[in-house]
């Protein structure tokens, strides 16, 4: 029978376990309790250091044995080999393989991988614990009994502590004084080593011991821990299988959001020749669709995207392989007429274009397809004067169906071509028979058939007189006639005069100006001056019934009166002239735009019927009053900066309007602004701005202001 040092329990002597409490049964013995033969100390599974003793070699041990009981002083090893037993004291070290053939004390070479053990005092049993320091034994008859894990079973193995050199007692010192714990003194030579202070360490050989506490044994649990395991492991399993779940989902979604399955290569290779595509790498492109081809030649796809590649390589005799192999897949393609037509087109093939526009109109219904193929056919321009004769002068506007197409005209019966003068304005006629002949060209380049009219003008010829001499300059400026007599025929062909100061410009020169002085440029040559010019007056404009543009500046005082007289007046400029009644131009409902900056003028209501407007200039004037321009409702441009303006509520109903200048004036409300939707440029500099909400409105969409933050908008007066 085997007793429980423990709880004292009679056991089976094949039991290794008491089978009350669990602990390990070492070897028969009397129940708790009764007293021990010799002194016997339990330690918790703690490191100890290395001791020192006489005689005594080291036995590494390394295989678990059964417990054994021995003769004399012993120490009883949990979780290693018993050693054969002995007559004399016995070393045994946890983990290390006993040595064979020990003499007297079981004794083993120490491995040049091991520790060398202290010599042990004599009669005296040790335990070391592996890697671990040995602690001093007790005196002669003391047993040790480290308590480990069940023999057999998995044993206790303490944390791994860092291996230190075995510290060597003096030789004066009580070997039982500790057995761990203390302040050993080391030896002469040796380095102190002082273990770590554990709570519920060993103690003093010889004292009461603590209850001892068995570690937990694989093979006696306790009731309901194996349930724990095992809901533990439905837990980890549970969560496997949500992780797998969740990730199929997610590459399910992958997939669907790709479009299903792995793309197939002919996808692939689709895919790729597009990515090429959107670089313009046309090469690469060209390789990855001809590819694509060759996986499915009945690919429309494919041949479409390999010839916009071979176009955009410029490799056109290929590009055009493509696209017809295109339309024998599908003759219905509107895509592939369109693209092959306008690459006939690029190619001048104006011929080829025009017969496949032609059969894709009756192929297919596409609306882009019509557009281009109306375009091959343009229609012939119209003229605006029915042909006849006529016993005044006249002049003859011609008109195209598209404004994107050019009239090409002759005046002397011929044959125009694309070489002949381009059409920009009305024809004016001159005496005797005139021939116009005209076409149009398309955007395409496809020309009309030739529209023809014969005119006969009859108006008597008679010389010009000028009144003024800087106007009969501009005049023979205009016409390239230096001196000689001038007549009615001649200046009547003038539509555009231009005077700044003493010059006179031709058409293309411009002039920039500044209040007190004026920049002129014209091809690569300019100058800056202040002088004023000697223009008087404008009666001369009786003679040019057929002058669109006319531009005067710096002169130091015009009767302006005369403008009226010309009634196709599109753009006149009046800047810095001296004029203070704007009542002559009130008729001229053709004009367009209108500048009349740096005069004195403080009435504009003649300009309240100029409704063919689009920009009014009327800054640096006396300005007080612009109701007159609330029915200007093409005006896209308006300055009247530099004026005494207070309420603007009359360009609240200018919604065309982009561009508005009135800086340096007095207006404080700036609610009218707000509806403006198209308005870009703002220049409201020195205003006693008050309104700062109705701004804040019409900042966002400006492009272009002269002020910085609403705040600094004008100074308050």
């Amino acid at each position: 029978m085997k007793y429980c040092m423990r709880c004292g329990y009679e056991n089976q002597d094949t039991a290794r376990f008491c089978q009350n409490c669990g602990a390990p049964l070492s070897a028969a013995e009397p129940p708790a309790g009764a007293a021990p033969d010799s002194e016997k100390t339990a330690l918790p599974a703690t490191p100890a250091p290395e001791v020192s003793g006489q005689n005594n070699e080291t036995a590494q041990l390394s295989q678990p044995v059964d417990n054994t009981a021995g003769q004399g002083d012993e120490t009883v090893l949990l979780n290693a080999p018993a050693p054969e037993p002995a007559d004399e004291d016995q070393t045994v070290l946890l983990n290390h393989t006993a040595a064979q053939g020990a003499a007297n004390n079981m004794m083993g070479a120490a491995s040049p991988e091991t520790e060398p053990a202290a010599a042990l005092q004599e009669d005296d049993a040790t335990v070391l614990l592996a890697s671990s320091p040995l602690a001093e034994p007790a005196e002669g008859g003391d047993e040790t009994v480290l308590l480990g894990g069940p023999s057999g079973e998995a044993a206790y193995t303490p944390p791994p502590q860092q291996e230190i050199p075995a510290a060597v007692p003096s030789s004066d010192r009580t070997p039982t004084e500790y057995l761990f714990a203390g302040e050993p003194t080391p030896a002469a030579g040796q380095s102190e080593y002082i273990p770590p202070v554990q709570q519920g360490g060993p103690v003093p050989a010889g004292n009461a011991a603590p209850p001892f506490i068995p570690p937990q044994n694989p093979a006696v649990q306790k009731a309901g821990e194996p349930g724990k395991k095992k809901r533990r492991g439905l837990w980890i399993t549970l969560i496997c299988v949500l992780a797998v779940v969740v990730l199929g989902a997610v590459t399910a979604g992958y997939f669907w959001l790709q479009g299903g399955n792995t793309a197939s290569p002919l996808q692939e290779a689709l895919q790729l020749g597009e990515k090429y595509l959107e670089e313009m790498d046309y090469e690469n492109a060209v390789v990855a669709l001809t590819e694509a081809t060759a996986i499915d030649p009945s690919s429309k796809e494919a041949y479409l995207g390999l010839a916009q590649a071979h176009t955009g390589a410029r490799e056109y005799d290929e590009a055009e392989a493509a696209y017809r192999q295109l339309l024998e897949l599908d003759a219905s393609n509107a895509e592939g007429y369109r693209e092959l037509a306008e690459l006939y087109i690029r190619l001048e093939k104006l011929e080829e274009a025009k017969q496949l526009l032609e059969a894709a109109v009756n192929a297919t219904d596409d609306e882009n397809i019509q557009n281009l193929y109306n375009e091959t056919m343009p229609k012939a321009p119209t003229f605006s004067l029915q042909e006849g004769s006529y016993s005044q002068r006249q002049e003859v506007a011609i008109a195209t169906e598209k404004d994107t197409q050019v009239v090409y005209y002759t005046t002397d019966g011929t044959e125009p071509t694309q070489d002949s003068q381009v059409y920009q304005e009305p024809i004016i006629l001159k005496n005797g028979r005139t021939t116009l002949k005209a076409i149009a060209v398309s955007s395409r380049g496809y020309q009309s058939e030739t529209a023809s009219a014969a005119y006969r003008i009859d108006v008597e010829r008679t010389e010009i007189v000028f009144e003024d001499r800087m106007i009969e300059s501009a005049v023979r400026e205009a016409l390239g006639v230096g001196y000689g007599t001038l007549y009615n025929e001649d200046v009547e062909q003038v539509t555009e005069l231009n005077i700044v100061g003493y010059s006179v410009y031709r058409p293309g020169m411009s002039a920039l100006f500044t209040e007190d002085s004026y920049s002129v440029q014209t091809g690569g040559w300019g100058y800056n001056s202040s002088s004023l010019g000697r223009l008087e007056t404008l009666d001369d404009l009786k003679y040019m019934p057929f002058l669109r543009r006319l531009h005067i500046a710096f002169q130091e005082e015009v009767d302006i009166t005369g403008v009226a007289a010309a009634k196709r007046l599109e753009e006149l400029s009046l800047i810095h002239v001296g004029v203070q009644d704007l009542e002559p131009v009130a008729g001229l409902t053709n004009l367009q735009k209108l500048c009349v900056g740096w005069n004195e003028i403080s009435d504009i209501s003649p300009v309240a019927n100029l409704s063919a407007l689009t920009s009014l200039g009327i800054w640096n004037n006396r300005v007080t009053d612009i109701s007159a321009v609330q029915n200007l409702k093409a005006l896209t441009y308006l300055d009247f900066s530099g004026n005494r303006v207070q309420d603007i509520s009359a360009v609240a109903g200018l919604n065309s309007l982009s561009s508005l200048w009135m800086y340096s004036n007095r207006v404080s409300d700036f609610t009218s602004l707000e509806g403006l939707t198209e308005l870009k440029v703002l220049m409201i500099r020195d205003n006693p701005i008050a309104d700062k909400a109705s701004l804040q409105k019409v900042f966002p969409r400006l492009g272009r202001t002269d002020v910085d933050v609403i705040d600094r908008g004008g100074d308050a007066q």
